[in-house]
């Protein structure tokens, strides 16, 4: 039915991830966002099989269950709104991508299969979010990988996660601290790992966003930096790309900060309970639309992660060098203890 697939194996530490298309000019897009380490055809611990089809034979390939196991419908924005269907049984979830695809998810065999309509016109960024990334990011999770809302950095040796809400400045911070010559994991989705007692956050891609607005007003210097996507207002950067910037895929954590805009000039941070970071990072980090057991798992996951840390706030200033400089005094008055 389905003519030859191309296929690529890439390595997360341990783990295995192959991903099958019948594209191979889509394999290779995927291959260029995603920064896991390409290595020899090997039995894979996550499969992921990515599809150029008619809606015809996407019937055939990713049959929908019946009507009784709608669970949501809700309005996805990319280029323009679109009506997402969701479907769910104990283990797998379906979505009817109106118009451009649909997706499979099985969390107990870690495959998953992404179809997008031939003839469908979707830039690149929206395609990886929907779907190598963003099925790779979820099926993660049943090896012990959890997502979370957050950007994630490593200044004087100490893993940093930045958590809260859309529009509370993670993106910000991230550039901030990479133009200051501080390696970046993310800018917006972090794994969270642990192994030996020790937390450790990694990210898949070094692709990061922000605003045109932002840039102008903070990154001057980024002006002149060659984007990898331009989306309306918005700004896609891929720093393995960019002179003098640095990613890093993975790094141990220190601490997590919830960020406060001030509005005022000046940063500060202080150190906080753990109860008071809850507010700023399970709203926005756990999933309604997952198996229960996987809710359940994470969210008992995510708090014995926020009771291990150390938890700060960080009064945001607008002064992007007081900000890197107040991370940077902090970072070594931790070492010194």
């Amino acid at each position: 039915m389905l003519e030859k697939l191309f296929s690529k194996y890439f390595q997360l530490n341990d783990l295995i991830i192959a991903i099958h298309s019948n594209s191979l000019t889509w394999l290779d897009n995927s291959s260029d966002y995603l920064t896991l380490g390409p290595v020899s055809p090997l039995t894979a611990n996550l499969e992921l099989t990515l599809l150029e089809l008619s809606p015809e034979t996407a019937d055939l390939v990713i049959p929908l269950p019946s009507q009784n196991h709608k669970t949501a419908n809700y309005q996805l924005l990319l280029d323009s709104p679109i009506s997402v269907t969701l479907y769910q049984d104990t283990n797998q979830i379906w979505s009817e991508l109106e118009g451009i695809g649909r997706t499979w998810k099985d969390y107990d065999s870690k495959k998953g299969i992404g179809i997008r309509y031939k003839g469908v016109d979707l830039n690149r960024v929206y395609i990886n979010l929907l779907y190598a990334s963003g099925l790779i990011t979820k099926l993660l999770v049943k090896e012990k990988y959890y997502k979370i809302h957050a950007s994630g950095a490593v200044v004087d040796g100490k893993g940093i996660v930045f958590i809260g809400n859309s529009g509370k400045g993670k993106s910000t911070t991230a550039l901030a601290l990479l133009e200051n010559g501080h390696s970046v994991l993310s800018d917006e989705t972090v794994l969270l790992y642990q192994k030996d007692h020790v937390y450790s956050a990694h990210s898949i891609t070094d692709v990061i966003k922000t605003q045109k607005a932002t840039i102008h007003r903070f990154f001057p210097k980024l002006e002149n930096q060659p984007a990898y996507q331009e989306v309306g207002d918005e700004l896609y950067y891929k720093i393995g790309l960019m002179s003098d910037f640095r990613y890093q895929r993975q790094a141990n954590i220190h601490s997590v900060m919830i960020l406060n805009q001030t509005g005022e000039k000046e940063s500060s941070i202080e150190k906080i309970s753990p109860s008071k970071v809850v507010s700023d990072f399970l709203p926005a980090t756990l999933e309604p639309f997952e198996p229960s057991a996987v809710v359940t798992n994470k969210f008992s996951f995510l708090m014995q992660f926020l009771n291990a840390m150390d938890c700060y706030c960080v009064h945001f200033g607008t002064d992007m060098k007081f900000f890197v400089t107040t991370i940077e005094k902090w970072a070594g008055e931790v070492s010194k203890k």
